[in-house]
Parts: structure tokens; sequence; C-alpha cells
């Protein structure tokens, strides 16, 4: 599953974190970017489903604005090996 807006003032949807079934074996990486292209986060090599791992729509302990932000994510399945999954997400107060 993959969030499209989170909010960085409550307590629900207040990350972005990749879920996955048993599919999923690994997050490679997570990267997103705001948008003029500078990257806001990147995580590497992850299991999917720990809120704790994802983005809570800050950087460098602060909120950033609200908006629109970009993402790129490639996870390891077990059938089909890597994916890539582009989109968008929103951030909201």
């Amino acid at each position: 599953t993959i969030p499209n807006v989170i909010s960085t003032s409550s307590g629900t949807n207040g990350g972005f974190t990749l879920y996955g079934n048993d599919q999923v074996t690994n997050i490679n990486y997570v990267k997103i970017f705001d948008r003029w292209g500078n990257l806001m986060f990147l995580r590497k090599n992850f299991a999917p489903n720990d809120p704790s791992l994802g983005w809570n729509g800050k950087i460098n302990g602060k909120n950033v604005e609200q908006g629109v932000y970009v993402y790129v994510f490639e996870i390891e399945l077990v059938q089909s090996g890597t994916q890539i999954y582009k989109g968008d997400i929103t951030v909201i107060r």
C-alpha cells in the first residue's frame, strides 16, 4: 500500500511508510524530492511495514512546507525480482 497524503500535525496518517505483503522481501531505497528536485528523504535497505523507518514529513527536524512531493522507491519481490514505483505524496497540516 502506498499512501498519497500525510499530515505532519496529526497522529493519523503522520508518515510515509511502505506496507507490503509476504511477497515484498526488502525495500532497496525510498527517495522523496521537493518540487525543485531537492532530495528531502533517503532510506536504503529496510523491511516494509515499519512506520518508524518511513518519512515523517520533516527535514532536519522541521516540518516541510505543505505541498506535493515526489517519491521513487525500489522493492525486492519473492517471485519477480526488483520493481520501481514512482508517484507523489501531498503533505498537509
